[in-house]
């Protein structure tokens, strides 16, 4: 793709939506100049919260430095650095809803039903809790007035 400024850039879009066209671009051409990491975080979902501490563990054994995991009433998550630097954000999503931010330590070493019972205990403590189902039929009245 050309830009205005006549230089070329590679687009790659991404979506696994096939309703929409992208949630993800990725463009050539990282500036030189840059003092900060354009970058904020690149988040992967995973399906079950037993994938996500399968990763986790074979992160943890393989030595990765500075592992964060947190949950987000919302979510559980594990955060890392890539090679590069950049933030990853590993994550299941909870039946839950929880405005945002909330970061509440976790330990992935407990069961599934140890996990799952003290991320809900912290997130109903969390004001604007709510059951997921009913924070996305909140979300589908918005969206479809707007």
């Amino acid at each position: 793709m050309k830009w205005l400024d006549g230089t070329t850039k590679d687009l790659v879009f991404l979506s696994q939506n096939p309703e929409n066209h992208h949630e993800v671009i990725l463009s050539s051409g990282r500036p030189q100049a840059v003092s900060f990491n354009p970058i904020n975080q690149i988040s992967l979902r995973t399906e079950t919260v037993g994938s996500l501490r399968s990763i986790w563990q074979k992160i943890r054994d393989a030595k990765v430095e500075d592992i964060q995991t947190l949950s987000h009433g919302s979510s559980i998550s594990v955060y890392m650095k890539d090679p590069e630097g950049n933030r990853l954000e590993l994550y299941w999503e909870t039946p839950w809803y929880v405005p945002q931010p909330s970061r509440i330590e976790v330990n992935l070493d407990l069961t599934d039903d140890e996990l799952l019972s003290y991320v809900e205990q912290q997130a109903r403590l969390r004001e604007g809790f709510v059951p997921r189902s009913e924070w996305q039929a909140k979300m589908a009245l918005l969206m479809a007035s707007r």
